[in-house]
């Protein structure tokens, strides 16, 4: 195990240990989750002071010259000093999970910076400097209060993380759409109605949570996003989902749930790798035909609509693993449909759909998938005692 060679940094370690009344352990490599100090070469260059109570910045840990590691998570700190401009070499300062409410201007002289967690704080607004992080990969602030995000952003040309959710966002900045090498942004649970037009220009982007918002419409640019995989836009109060959707030939999840919709655009059969799709919770009638295209899907989820009748090509879902009806009053052609889903281990239905379940086919698939495969929500004629 490596030891600590430079005095200066021997000596404020040991000022540690005495504070905390604790063993600091040497590490090779720092752990996220336990107290601990990093060697390299004999000098400090990370230091984890995890849940050690410290209501004040540490003022001492400015002199680890060498630091590039520095994790302060389940503090009480209120503040980050001024003086953290000095820590040239740091590339990774978490602070999670404390009490700040600010974050100085000096953050901007951190050239090297790669890691910045922010999360569970109470920020209520960031520095324009936090543009000047050229380096900057990875930018976590869950859990927070801030009300925007400065248009200097959209400076961080290094970033491929954003989580700004659980915030009190009402909009994103412009420069957003900068962020070119993006490929995760999460913005769930803010107060978002629009998006800009420039969130098409995230070309990069593989995944986007833009759960829990007031959204009611999406700009026709998320059309633009064909390196996404995975989408949630769950939770809003969308009316309309643009044609452009059908664009997004990588995307393998869909949340469409908990919206307004009434109608999905006919593109959606376009969406060829889509293997889960949510639309439960809606006002949906009818569904488009175009949706038997999506033979790669395994799961959809249609609970809680208004839906009468499925579209007629749906049994050609020949990878559809599990289908969730619960809460249609579905009356027309139902059993036929199911009939021909061959790969179907899990079916929610309930007794809105009003089936007479005469069908043999029908009733050998009940059978087939028996009490594991069938989640009824109430009990549906001619059926086994064992399926009620």
């Amino acid at each position: 195990m490596s030891s600590i060679r430079d005095p200066g940094h021997a000596k404020i370690v040991g000022d540690f240990v005495k504070d905390l009344r604790k063993r600091i352990p040497f590490l090779d490599k720092l752990k996220a989750d336990s107290i601990g100090v990093e060697i390299e070469k004999g000098s400090v260059v990370g230091i984890n002071l995890f849940n050690c109570g410290y209501e004040t910045f540490p003022e001492s840990l400015i002199n680890l010259s060498s630091l590039k590691k520095l994790y302060l998570p389940r503090n009480k700190l209120s503040r980050i000093p001024v003086s953290i401009g000095k820590l040239k070499f740091l590339t990774n300062f978490v602070v999670e999970k404390n009490k700040l409410k600010d974050v100085p201007k000096s953050i901007g002289d951190l050239a090297l910076l790669a890691e910045f967690n922010l999360d569970y704080n109470e920020l209520i607004m960031l520095p324009d400097s936090i543009g000047n992080l050229k380096s900057l990969q990875t930018l976590t602030i869950f859990n927070n209060k801030l009300t925007f995000l400065p248009e200097e952003i959209g400076s961080l040309s290094e970033l491929n993380y954003l989580d700004v959710s659980n915030n009190q966002l009402n909009k994103l900045p412009e420069s957003i759409g900068k962020l070119q090498n993006l490929k995760f942004l999460s913005v769930n649970s803010n107060q978002l109605e629009v998006l800009p037009e420039s969130i098409g220009n995230l070309t990069s982007l593989e995944e986007l949570q833009i759960g829990n918002n007031n959204l009611t419409s999406l700009p026709e640019s998320l059309g633009n996003l064909k390196s996404l995989t995975q989408l949630y836009l769950n939770n809003n109060k969308l009316i309309t989902v643009p044609e452009s959707i059908g664009n997004l030939g990588n995307l393998k999840a869909l949340w469409l749930n908990d919206n307004n919709l009434e109608s999905v655009p006919e593109s959606m059969g376009n969406l060829k790798a889509l293997k889960y799709l949510s639309l439960e919770e809606n006002q949906f009638k009818m569904l488009p035909n175009a949706i038997s295209n999506l033979k790669a899907l395994k799961e959809l989820y249609l609970e809680n609509n208004n839906l009468e009748e499925l579209p007629k090509g749906i049994g050609a879902l020949e990878n559809l693993k599990e289908l969730y009806l619960n809460g249609n009053p579905l009356s027309k052609g139902l059993s036929d449909m199911i009939c021909n889903l061959k790969s179907l281990e899990i079916l929610g239905i309930d007794k809105k759909s009003e089936i007479a379940c005469k069908n043999q086919c029908f009733l050998d698939i009940i059978t087939k998938l028996g009490n594991k495969g069938i989640h009824f929500s109430g009990q549906i004629s001619g059926l086994s005692e064992n399926f009620k």
